[in-house]
Order: C-alpha cells, then sequence, then structure tokens
C-alpha cells in the first residue's frame, strides 16, 4: 500500500532539487530511522519553496533591493535554509493607523498568521532532529508533517493561494492555452488547499467572474 507521500509525488512535477530529498525521507521512514525523515522531509519542503522564490516574480511591492538579496543569500549552501524560513515569517508592513493605515511593502508570500505558526512548530520539529533534543520523533510526527506539506504548499506561493488558483482558471477557460476538453477537476480540487476558509466567498466571486 503506498504512503500518501507516495500518491502525492506520482501527481506532482518538483524542482529536482527536491525529489531526491523526499525520495530519501520515503526510504528513511519505511526503515524506522524517523530523525532522518523528519529531516529529509522537511528539506524537501523548503527546496520546493526556494525554486518558487528562485523562479518565480517579485512581489509588486517587494523592494527590489531586498528581493535580489534574498535570491543572492538563497545560493549560499550554508544560508538558503534561515532565509527561506526569514521569507516565509515576513508580514506586510504598513504606516499610519485607522482610516489612513497604507501597505507599504508586500511579504514574500501572502500567508495567515496561522500557517506561520504551523511553519515555526515544524521548523522546531527539524531541530529536534538536527540536534538531537530530548523530543521523541515517532512515525506520526513523519505523516503529519506529510499532510501538512500536502495541504499547505498551494497557499504558499509569492502571490498567495488564491490568486494562484485564480490564475490557473483563467489560464485553463482561455482557449489559447488549454485545449477543449481538458478536465477541469485537477483545479478544483486545489480549492480546499490554496484557498483560506475565510476567503471562499471572495474567492467564488472572482472565479465566477473568470467563468463568465
Amino acid at each position: 500500500m503506498k504512503l500518501i507521500i507516495e500518491k502525492w509525488l506520482d501527481t506532482q512535477t518538483l524542482p529536482l532539487t527536491a525529489e531526491p530529498l523526499l525520495a530519501d525521507a520515503i526510504t528513511c521512514y519505511k526503515s524506522g530511522a524517523y530523525r532522518a525523515s523528519m529531516l529529509m522531509s522537511y528539506l524537501g519542503f523548503l527546496m520546493i519553496i526556494k525554486d518558487r522564490v528562485m523562479n518565480g516574480d517579485r512581489p509588486a511591492m517587494l523592494p527590489l533591493h531586498k528581493w535580489n538579496e534574498k535570491r543572492t543569500l538563497l545560493q549560499n549552501e550554508d544560508k538558503w535554509e534561515a532565509e527561506i524560513n526569514s521569507a516565509l515569517q515576513k508580514k506586510e508592513e504598513f504606516t499610519g493607523s485607522g482610516p489612513s493605515k497604507t501597505k507599504t511593502e508586500d511579504p514574500f508570500f501572502y500567508i495567515s498568521e496561522g500557517l506561520r505558526q504551523q511553519l515555526t512548530y515544524w521548523k522546531d520539529r527539524r531541530n529536534d532532529c538536527a540536534h538531537n533534543k530530548e523530543n521523541i520523533i515517532i512515525g506520526a510526527h513523519i505523516e503529519a508533517f506529510w499532510a501538512f506539506m500536502i495541504s499547505n504548499l498551494p497557499k504558499i506561493t509569492l502571490q498567495g493561494g488564491m490568486a494562484t488558483l485564480l490564475q490557473k482558471l483563467t489560464s485553463y477557460y482561455d482557449p489559447t492555452q488549454t485545449p477543449s476538453g481538458t478536465p477541469l477537476m485537477p483545479i478544483l480540487e486545489l480549492i480546499s488547499s490554496s484557498v483560506e476558509t475565510s476567503k471562499l466567498d471572495e474567492f467564488w466571486n472572482q472565479a465566477f467572474t473568470v467563468i463568465d
């Protein structure tokens, strides 16, 4: 019987840098080397996110010098992991308050505060494994992390999960980009993992605009 991560990998096109890490994670999991599996899984996850920064477009209100600096640091093998984590934790910046509150800077990733907290939790479990801390790591940790990764990677994009999904819909309904008869279901299946529950009404309003 295939693991949830194996079924997921069968449906994904991942960066070449991430594939061997996740393959090693599966091998370690099956042999009971759970700390190694947790570490490889986490690094594979971060490699996917790193690829999105290296090959993506700068958020409109993120200063060019910060974008370029981050991409340079991501090429440093001693710093890239910490730099991805700092990018994931960066929030929008504002000036003023109340009616005069104005956004001055985009984050790297439009994600919720709850997701940022979960990312911190899993970074701590990664540290448990890398630094041989006292917390016990068992198979359930690995399975939970895989579920977290599968559920949340669609949300962790430079434009935000909802914007990315709407772009997929736009491309789907453009006959110059998508052949007639192409199944829509693979896109619809991403809704639950790409759009925060609180934004579903907004998503459907925009989605129907695309469809019309």
